[in-house]
């Protein structure tokens, strides 16, 4: 079976300015298909909600597109917040430095971001993940739920909520989880995203949302095979995707993130330039479109914003990790769980405590009897029938052959036999009060050992 995703990853990879698609592949067939204009697009469908750049693609699945959704100051305070907080502990990233926060602050708060990130850790960060916690050498997600930062779920919630008014999707379980992704592509221009889905995700009816910030990218949008050809969509900065139905679980990737053509590396040690006035300042920096953002506004920002947002693709993929009632189960389970624990260490403990009450209240068993006086007829009927069963056994003519000698354990029981209604005790006083020292301290050993495995200390036991 051909692998036509792989195909067109391949040559979208070699792709590296929106310049080239005019010009160096401008004959090309695969180059042609890109979707970059939704509003004269004929694969889009303008939708009828307050926003009005909000597009549904015309594809197997719910997949819908709104160019410009974010910003320049929506952009803008999610850098501020990815690098002052997000991107240090208890999230996990990449990168595991101990100066990793005092590194993104020092970057953060420098007024030549071009130098400071020479020496900074910032174009080392690759990924961050944000809520829960997402181990990609498991493909699972941990099972302490840390909450998402308000500020990704206010963005993708907005999204959701327009598509509703706009009558394209139902109602949505919250969202729990955000895995941010860095494309450093001014300095790598490897940088990118293989094809994948995402499906490890119990909750696989509530939308992806992805916010797009910084430079432009090719994203490929695939189906639920490989062997189907990507449509390849141009996100610029500010744009938000919505993949929802079965595009849910659609293989998508980033082959390229396209940089304008004076910020390219050339050669093995060049010397960083300045970003340089292109006609094509709609597809690098979509946010100074009159309508977003004064150009006042964008010589406000920290130089590490405005390094970033003209350097690198940021992208945060805000999921629904579980549904509530699927949580729900969750938490129920763990709370029964502990509470069976608490109650078999309760129970072991009452009966290690009964055991040694009983043990140290017991006294010295002197015979089956009420008082001493039915002890001491007992005990006088017994000698009484024992004599006579020695009289009876003396008066019987002796066995031709010698009598086999008596088993070493005999002596135990000889002399202890009773006659029928005058008691069968087979053990003396001493030997009565032995045996429920022994039951006592068996006893408590068990209670002992079975409230230490029940115990957290003992589950290894």
């Amino acid at each position: 079976m051909d692998d036509a995703y792989h195909q067109a990853d391949s040559r979208w990879r070699s792709v590296r300015d929106f310049e080239s698609l005019s010009g160096a592949f401008a004959g090309e067939a695969w180059a042609k298909e890109l979707l970059w204009n939704p509003t004269e697009d004929p694969r889009c469908e303008r939708l009828n909600c307050p926003e009005p750049n909000a597009y549904r693609l015309v594809v197997d699945g719910d997949v819908f597109l709104f160019p410009s959704l974010l910003g320049l100051q929506a952009q803008s305070e999610l850098l501020s917040r990815l690098l002052s907080s997000w991107a240090c502990s208890p999230n996990r990233s990449n990168l595991e430095a101990t100066d990793l926060e005092a590194s993104l602050r020092a970057f953060y708060g420098s007024e030549d971001a071009e130098e400071a990130a020479k020496v900074s850790l910032v174009e080392r960060l690759r990924w961050v993940t944000l809520g829960r916690q997402y181990d990609w050498s498991t493909r699972t997600y941990a099972p302490d739920a840390m909450p998402l930062p308000e500020l990704l779920v206010s963005h993708a919630e907005r999204a959701v909520e327009l598509l509703q008014e706009a009558g394209q999707l139902e109602a949505s379980e919250p969202f729990q989880a955000a895995i941010c992704n860095l494309y450093h592509a001014a300095r790598r221009p490897s940088d990118r995203l293989g094809g994948h889905r995402d499906d490890v995700e119990e909750d696989t009816r509530s939308p992806l949302v992805t916010l797009s910030l910084g430079l432009p990218c090719v994203f490929l949008l695939g189906k639920d095979t490989r062997a189907a050809p990507p449509l390849p969509l141009l996100l610029p900065g500010g744009a938000v995707l919505v993949l929802a139905g079965r595009a849910r679980q659609a293989f998508h990737g980033v082959p390229c993130v396209l940089v304008p053509p004076s910020l390219q590396l050339k050669g093995r040690s060049p010397k960083r330039q300045k970003m340089q006035a292109t006609p094509l300042a709609w597809v690098y920096q979509p946010w100074l479109d009159a309508r977003q953002a004064a150009e006042g506004d964008w010589e406000k920002e920290r130089d590490a914003i405005r390094y970033l947002l003209t350097r690198a693709r940021v992208s945060f993929s805000i999921r629904s990790v579980c549904s509530d009632s699927e949580q729900e189960r969750a938490d129920r389970s763990e709370r029964v769980s502990d509470k069976i624990q608490r109650s078999a260490r309760l129970r072991g403990l009452v009966f290690a405590l009964a055991a040694a009450f009983a043990l140290s209240s017991s006294r010295p068993f002197a015979a089956p009897g009420k008082d001493k006086a039915e002890a001491s007829g007992y005990e006088a009927a017994f000698q009484q029938r024992l004599q006579e069963v020695k009289a009876e056994t003396a008066k019987k003519p002796k066995a031709k052959k010698a009598p086999k000698a008596d088993p070493a354990w005999w002596s135990f029981f000889e002399d202890r036999a009773g006659a029928e209604g005058q008691g069968k005790n087979f053990l003396n006083p001493t030997e009565w009060n032995y045996l429920v020292y022994l039951a006592g301290a068996l006893a408590v050993l068990t209670s002992l050992v079975f409230a230490y495995k029940m115990s957290p200390w003992g589950r290894g036991f």
